[in-house]
């Protein structure tokens, strides 16, 4: 595919014409478009795509895409089908009637170009910019962050599942890399003892026997660890990704005792953000906030929390599932002061509350009335200096954060 950049078309006649007279009074996709209409420029993506080749589907179009499909909650599909058959979307986007749209295939591939080139920030840096121009986003609004899960497609493994299909994963990248070396090194009863992905076979059932297999497996796997360091083994096995995850987890669930016996890890368990809970997502990691738990990352969004503006998403980051609002507030600030963004409050739901004041963000700690009680007077009203200030006042949890301006009478309503 290759890309050449055009000016975005104006509205077909026909298509204008039908679309105000079936919508008197517009859809809000209609009046983003009135509003947003140089949201996007096909300039904005010229990096994605090689100089030469089969053209692209218009970049600017398929961005606008995006924005509508998280607006409406769409799947890829069913964004595909409404530029096909929705007056508003074609009004949108610029297309004629009769135009036939594309396959879902074609917005799947975009999305893999922006996070392949590191461009997904794009999309929000340039709704950023316009809702400061338009009056949506002031500098020194006020914002708040809240956080959601990302799923992770891997299965949830205890402990000696995770262990066995490592072992069973490493061996397979092996056989595939150099099928003789694991023929004349390894044992050929591996092979039926790690034939099978862990979810096919049948696990001990008692806990004497689930210790020993668990022993046998991380025996197994010391074993081939020291072989795979022996100076005649080929350097390029030790480099492998699952060799190195093998380890890892290794690490994570064995020692030896003092026999020199192999037996699971003693003593406290690594942290939940260095903790492997997959041969496969090696980033993926245990998340929990209040009583939901899952596997996967944590995305971060911060959105401004005005009265009288609308509600814009300035900011996302995406983290392992561990890290929380509070620990991720740093790192969320200094992307906001290169965006020339400095809110004089952030909220970080649903239990922080942090101030920005002056240059050097210094500020003060302090209990909330509600969490004092109990306390002596001398004790309520301590301050500790902190490099940020926080404090945790009755915060109502927010609502989901929104997307581009919807629900004002200012801005693009």
């Amino acid at each position: 595919m290759s890309m050449y950049p055009h000016s975005i078309a104006p509205i077909p006649a026909e298509t204008a014409r039908l679309a105000w007279q079936v919508n008197p009074k517009g859809t809000l996709i209609m009046r983003l478009r009135d509003r947003l209409d140089s949201l996007y420029e096909d300039e904005d993506f010229v990096g994605l795509y090689p100089a030469t080749g089969q053209p692209a589907y218009a970049p600017w179009r398929l961005a606008m895409v995006v924005v509508f499909e998280y607006l409406e909650g769409l799947t890829d599909r069913q964004a595909a089908e409404a530029v096909r058959n929705r007056l508003d979307w074609k009004y949108a986007l610029s297309l004629p009637l009769d135009d036939t749209g594309f396959d879902a295939s074609v917005r799947s591939r975009f999305r893999q170009r922006l996070s392949e080139h590191e461009q997904a920030a794009v999309l929000l840096e340039k709704l950023v910019q316009v809702g400061q121009q338009e009056g949506w986003i002031r500098s020194d609004s006020k914002v708040r962050t809240d956080s959601t899960h990302i799923l992770a497609k891997v299965r949830r493994l205890n402990q000696l599942e995770l262990v066995g299909e490592t072992l069973r994963a490493t061996l397979d990248a092996l056989s595939s890399a150099e099928p003789s070396w694991v023929r004349s090194h390894l044992p050929a009863e591996w092979g039926m003892r790690y034939g099978l992905l862990i979810n096919e076979r049948r696990l001990p059932k008692s806990e004497a026997e689930r210790e020993r297999w668990a022993k046998q497996v991380g025996a197994d796997g010391l074993v081939l660890l020291h072989l795979l360091q022996e100076p005649q083994t080929p350097a390029a096995l030790r480099q492998l990704g699952q060799v190195q995850i093998l380890q890892t987890v290794w690490q994570q669930c064995y020692q030896r005792d003092e026999q020199g016996q192999v037996k699971w890890r003693d003593g406290p368990r690594v942290e939940a953000k260095e903790r492997l809970i997959s041969p496969y997502e090696t980033d993926a990691r245990v998340g929990c906030k209040g009583n939901t738990t899952w596997l996967g990352y944590r995305t971060h969004l911060t959105e401004t929390c005005e009265a009288d503006l609308p509600e814009v998403i300035v900011q996302v980051q995406t983290t392992v599932a561990p890290i929380n609002d509070v620990e991720q507030l740093h790192p969320i600030q200094q992307d906001l002061l290169k965006h020339g963004l400095r809110p004089r409050e952030q909220l970080a739901i649903p239990s922080r509350h942090l101030r920005w004041i002056g240059s050097s963000r210094e500020c003060s700690a302090r209990k909330d009335t509600r969490a004092s009680r109990g306390r002596s007077p001398s004790e309520a009203s301590k301050r500790e200096a902190l490099p940020c200030s926080l404090r945790t006042p009755p915060v109502r949890a927010a609502r989901r954060a929104g997307s581009v301006p919807a629900r004002s009478n200012k801005g693009a309503n």
